[in-house]
């Protein structure tokens, strides 16, 4: 149980280092990016989405609420390598 704990944090902070490089900063707007909402949005950006407007349409819940501020920090640009995790 440990191990597989600190595995999903290791991940959780490479996603993060990750897309804060390519000025993602959806961190500073949703309290658990691996949630439901941000792994809909980490999947949209990985997929080459680049239109804030349907992304922050991801937002369920609570999270709605947050719209305007969800398109600042997803309005950062995720190159092709990036997006594949290169």
């Amino acid at each position: 149980m440990r191990a597989w704990c600190a595995s999903r944090l290791k991940l959780a902070n490479r996603i993060q280092k990750l897309i804060e490089s390519g000025n993602v900063k959806l961190s500073q707007v949703v309290s658990d990016a691996l949630g439901v909402s941000g792994k809909q949005m980490l999947r949209a950006l990985a997929a080459g989405e680049t239109d804030v407007e349907k992304m922050s349409e991801l937002a369920r819940r609570r999270m709605k609420r947050k719209k305007p501020e969800l398109k600042r920090a997803l309005a950062g640009r995720l190159t092709v390598a990036r997006a594949v995790g290169s």
